[in-house]
């Protein structure tokens, strides 16, 4: 997840889902400079240290935002002391691309869903059924936008297709979406 991304200095963070600890990455590009950076993270009222590059260790404060002084040309990987809380709410998610009952018109079509605002992390499995088989997972996003590319190849036009969304959000509950769509008429190329 992109965290900050102003000047010559880039934040992003990523979870370890098993330990639910978070992870930020920074760096500077500045090459003369020490720039102040401040961002939000995932974690609260906790502190990240250092594991890897420039030493040092900041806090998050009850809202997640930490500041962090970069020196020059450096990068460092602070790890969340604390582990991430877990949800109290099931997460919910619904497929927003293809919409109910749409026709799908392209051999390369965009599947897509949203999550709710409570989802600190998680990972949409995509799959589709088609004439009533089996569904078949199309791929997995675990950032938003959650989305993947359906290759439509080989899906006979007029086919009912049905979209299926599993959401699993980190606390390892599933919740899951489903929409029914048409197979449109494709152009010849890329068939």
């Amino acid at each position: 997840m992109t965290r900050h991304a102003e000047g010559p200095v880039l934040a992003f963070s990523r979870v370890d889902r098993s330990a639910r600890i978070e992870y930020v990455i920074v760096t500077n590009a500045n090459g003369s400079l020490t720039v102040p950076a401040r961002f939000d993270t995932l974690s609260r009222s906790t502190t990240f240290t250092s594991v890897y590059g420039v030493d040092m260790s900041v806090a998050a404060d009850a809202e997640g935002e930490i500041l962090v002084e970069m020196p020059p040309l450096s990068t460092v990987v602070l790890r969340a002391e604390q582990p991430l809380a877990t949800p109290n709410e099931v997460a919910q998610v619904a497929v927003v691309r293809p919409e109910s009952g749409q026709v799908i018109p392209t051999p390369r079509y965009r599947l897509q869903a949203e999550v709710g605002e409570d989802v600190v992390y998680g990972e949409v499995t995509f799959a589709v059924a088609v004439d009533g088989e089996a569904p078949v997972v199309v791929g997995v996003d675990d950032a938003p936008p959650y989305r993947v590319y359906w290759d439509t190849t080989g899906v006979p036009d007029g086919a009912a297709v049905e979209v299926l969304a599993t959401l699993a959000d980190g606390s390892g509950r599933l919740t899951g979406d489903r929409v029914p769509a048409v197979m449109g008429a494709r152009p010849e190329t890329g068939r």
